[in-house]
């Protein structure tokens, strides 16, 4: 969802007071945004049903309803349609208490509510919906990139590994066979390099390991 404050806006409101969603319908109508859609629903039930076949830039949530209270409601609708900014709608100001962890993008307290109110809340909710989802696509963006760069990084260790491999056994080879021949200074030579192959071997398997961090 890209927000621009100029898009006519589709917004379901989910309450079960008469009143107050009259209140909330009647504020929307007077507000300085524009509306393509408002529709309401009283309950949980009707509330999945609206939102599963339609398209709502955000909604105004009452938590306790006939079919759903509390935390619950906020839980069932921020883990059911993740894409949808939520404002909660909540009578009871202790009640905001971890409402944002909860997956609610702003709130606004029964009674102490007008249009100026209702129409930042809208546009909050929606900007960080916005702003929560750009950061999680660059999260899943970078655990993509740090998965590719893990398997680069063990098909050319294990191809180093593989050519350290040979080159000791070539070494090795060379020191058993001419270990009568080779002058001190040579075998001090071979056995410097069989030491830094070694080491070499060393570093690739801890490359290696790295690379798997994570993956089990």
């Amino acid at each position: 969802m890209t927000f621009e404050k100029e898009q006519a806006l589709s917004i379901l409101i989910i309450e079960d007071d008469h009143t107050e969603r009259v209140a909330l319908e009647t504020m929307l109508s007077l507000s300085l945004l524009s509306f393509d859609n408002v529709e309401s629903a009283e309950t949980m039930a009707t509330a999945i049903q609206a939102l599963s076949e339609t398209h709502y830039d955000a909604v105004v949530l009452d938590l306790d309803l006939p079919d759903s209270k509390g935390l619950d409601t906020l839980d069932r609708i921020s883990k059911t349609f993740p894409d949808v900014a939520i404002v909660v709608y909540t009578g009871q100001y202790n009640e905001h208490d971890g409402l944002c962890s909860q997956g609610a993008q702003e709130y606004i307290v029964k009674g102490y509510m007008d249009i100026p109110v209702l129409t930042k809340s809208l546009c909050y909710a929606m900007e960080r919906k916005q702003i929560e989802q750009k950061l999680s696509q660059t999260m899943d963006d970078l655990e993509n990139a740090n998965r590719r760069l893990q398997d680069i990084v063990r098909v050319v260790s294990n191809g180093l590994k593989a050519s350290l491999c040979d080159v000791k056994v070539l070494v090795e080879g060379l020191q058993k066979d001419h270990v009568d021949k080779n002058s001190d200074e040579s075998k001090k030579h071979i056995d410097l390099l069989c030491q830094r192959v070694g080491h070499m071997q060393r570093l690739i398997e801890g490359v290696l390991e790295y690379s798997k961090v994570g993956r089990e």
